[in-house]
């Protein structure tokens, strides 16, 4: 009789056993799934890149959410850029600037290396793209947009005066609408545009832009010209979550 007891018992556990496991490899197939739909949904989100300079412009995508969540973060940095004629600077702005950091926080289960699926960690770029996703491992598995800096060497305009052209693209994001339920619609929205333009007389010698962002430098070529024209957009664009 004992022997049957036992016998029961440990096929029951088996049985048990069998089942979790089975139910655990489950939920880690659907927290896996979603969070790389996570990733696929904000590569998409974030080709924005021309439309993040353009008034009224938005971008959105459906996101199923059942395992994770959507959270905001904010993020300071500061933006100093100098026109620099033979070396020494003539010219200097700063921005202090505030943006919010979207991020999809996977499941209990899921784990992520730090990976860049669009764009990369430099701060400021010559890049067109001013979005990035990433992901890594903080407060959970998270995929991430963040804006960046665009320093666009336009070159010279040649004519009465040799004119070089430089402008720096600044996109800072803000929180938007949020509410309703499954699946969502998340979105960007440009919401306000501010362009600043400033003309600095060069008579000839060698001049350039160097950008700075919390740390980061970048240089635009050098060049001989007789004035330098530099336009700074910025940009605010709205990040929201709404029910379809």
């Amino acid at each position: 009789m004992l022997d049957k007891v036992v016998s029961g018992s440990i096929a029951l556990a088996i049985v048990v056993l069998v089942f979790a496991w089975a139910s655990i490899t489950t939920e880690l197939q659907l927290q896996a799934a979603e969070f790389m739909n996570a990733v696929y949904a904000f590569q998409v989100l974030a080709e924005f890149d021309e439309g993040a300079f353009t008034r009224g412009d938005a971008n959105y995508v459906l996101l199923t959410l059942n395992r994770g969540r959507i959270d905001v973060w904010k993020r300071n940095y500061t933006v100093h850029i100098s026109v620099l004629v033979e070396g020494v600077e003539q010219t200097s702005l700063e921005y202090r600037l505030t943006t919010v950091i979207p991020s999809y926080r996977g499941g209990w289960l899921v784990s992520t290396p730090e990976a860049w699926y669009r764009g990369s960690s430099d701060a400021v770029t010559s890049s067109s793209v001013v979005l990035v996703v990433y992901a890594e491992v903080k407060d959970g598995p998270r995929v991430f947009i963040s804006p960046r800096i665009r320093v666009a060497d336009l070159g010279l305009v040649e004519g009465v005066e040799r004119v070089m052209l430089v402008n720096v693209y600044i996109p800072v994001l803000e929180v938007g609408e949020s509410g309703g339920s499954n699946p969502y619609r998340v979105y960007l929205e440009t919401s306000e545009i501010e362009v600043e333009t400033v003309e600095v007389d060069v008579d000839g010698r060698e001049a350039w832009v160097s950008v700075e962002v919390n740390g980061n430098v970048l240089e635009t070529a050098r060049r001989e010209c007789d004035k330098l024209l530099l336009t700074v957009i910025t940009s605010r664009i709205l990040f929201g979550v709404r029910g379809v």
